[in-house]
């Protein structure tokens, strides 16, 4: 759904933009740098760190990537605060690349599943 000019930022895209910050404080990065990184407008970087607007799916990669980090690891912090109310938002670690085929990698890493079965080899 869409954001009209009445409507307040979902719960979702305010704690996303609050992991972006806290990433940002970690990298010791300011928003003049985050714009020049990226390429975004400065009242653009405002907004979405803010909270204010919705990221796109290109704005966040532009800005993840600026930051090395990946996009899974900033929305998986920001659903995880959700869940569990007060949860801490912790650094997250640089990637080298957040193409699909290692984020589907880390994800079958992190659920124990490794290349073994994809060779047909059984891991059990």
């Amino acid at each position: 759904m869409a954001l009209g000019k009445n409507m307040e930022p979902s719960d979702l895209t305010k704690r996303v933009a609050a992991v972006i910050r806290a990433q940002m404080a970690y990298k010791d990065i300011s928003q003049a740098e985050l714009v020049r990184a990226t390429g975004l407008s400065q009242p653009t970087v405002s907004r979405l760190l803010k909270g204010e607007r919705a990221m796109d799916l290109e704005q966040m990669n532009l800005i993840c990537s600026a930051l090395r980090i990946s996009v899974a690891g900033v929305l998986e912090q920001a659903e995880e605060h959700l869940r569990n109310q007060g949860a801490t938002v912790t650094q997250l670690r640089p990637t080298v690349s957040d193409d699909v085929s290692s984020l589907v990698e880390r994800s079958a890493a992190r659920n124990g599943k490794g290349n073994k079965q994809e060779h047909g080899e059984s891991s059990t």
